[in-house]
């Protein structure tokens, strides 16, 4: 059986830290691209949208977790999801809360689409296409989300980009103690977490960038996008170091669970199946294309045997039936009639 390997890397604390630069880095992206080069809202998301298509084309091509494939994916995902929020709410005029829940309920038809075909929500086990697909659509609705929910505490309840960012901080910390002290499921507690992180690194990014007078530092958007790319640069370059270190095991169907051994074998022998029934058909389909050849040369042959313009004669061409039985004696109304010998 082919060796197949997980496309998402391990949950360390490396990962948290990459996973919030590029959610941050998405919220400054999208401002830079579309305020301080104004492109716009529209030229920005379709731009932003035909590169993440290529980056997703290039990411579900390979077989393994590349982590420079897999980040650049990500942040792609990342301005793009938070320019389908500012979207709908700056172009369309959909209100903060109406776009948070159409995201709500988005994001979990997604989880639930995804855990009645596969039985599991788990990232460790994404090693095929489909589960990869569900995993992309879910991230793209978390960070969806985290822009409207994010935007919605700070801004229209007026929290401020401060208290929004402790309280964001202060969720995931109880997520991690629920974690850890086993009273969340983990899988649970993994995509809870993920879908807080947006929001908080949205926050992040406005406090930084906002001008002091609405609550923010004042830092530069171009300059704050810049030092976080270099940041996710220099991390991912380590994550990548430390792949080619410690190479990771493949995903076999020992380690998975009952089911989806299961679910492993029975696709097994489904491909099997069909590749013999493939076969099959070429197989019989070449055997009638040599028996139509077959009966297109003795048609050939009897048409020959027949146009001579002598009558067929059986001690001649004892051996060829065809000739004889085939025989007619229009050549001639005084040809005489074969007679077999001994006759």
């Amino acid at each position: 059986m082919d060796e197949s390997f997980n496309k998402v890397p391990a949950v360390t604390l490396v990962f948290w830290i990459v996973k919030l630069l590029a959610t941050t880095v998405g919220e400054t992206a999208a401002d830079v691209l579309s305020t301080t080069f104004q492109l716009g809202l529209v030229v920005t998301s379709y731009v932003m949208a035909m590169l993440l298509i290529i980056a997703l084309v290039v990411q579900f091509k390979a077989t393994r977790y590349v982590p420079t494939i897999y980040w650049i994916a990500v942040v792609f995902i990342s301005v793009v999801g938070t320019l389908i929020s500012d979207n709908l709410v700056d172009n369309l005029g959909v209100s903060l809360l109406t776009t948070t829940l159409i995201f709500s309920l988005a994001l979990i038809a997604v989880f639930t689409w995804w855990y009645r075909s596969e039985r599991t929500l788990s990232v460790h086990t994404i090693h095929t296409w489909r589960r990869e697909l569900f995993y992309r659509a879910a991230i793209l609705f978390t960070f969806s989300l985290g822009t409207s929910g994010g935007d919605l505490l700070s801004e229209q309840l007026g929290l401020g980009y401060a208290v929004a960012l402790a309280l964001f901080a202060a969720g995931i910390a109880v997520m991690y103690a629920l974690y850890r002290f086993p009273v969340m499921n983990g899988v649970l507690a993994f995509w809870i977490a993920y879908i807080l992180t947006r929001p908080l690194g949205a926050s992040a990014g406005d406090l930084v960038t906002q001008p002091g007078s609405e609550g923010g530092l004042g830092i530069g958007r171009l300059v704050s996008t810049a030092v976080i790319l270099v940041l996710i640069i220099a991390l991912v370059a380590y994550l990548s170091a430390q792949e080619r270190k410690h190479p990771p095991a493949p995903v076999t169907p020992a380690r998975l669970s009952r089911r989806e051994r299961g679910l492993t074998r029975w696709r097994s022998r489904r491909r099997n199946r069909t590749a013999g029934s493939r076969a099959l058909r070429r197989s019989r389909g070449d055997l009638a294309r040599a028996r139509r050849r077959v009966l297109v040369i003795d048609r050939l042959r009897c048409q020959f045997v027949v146009r001579q313009p002598v009558p067929c004669l059986a001690f001649l061409i004892p051996s060829d039936p065809c000739a004889c039985t085939s025989y007619s004696p229009s050549f001639s109304s005084r040809a005489p009639r074969a007679r077999t010998m001994g006759r």
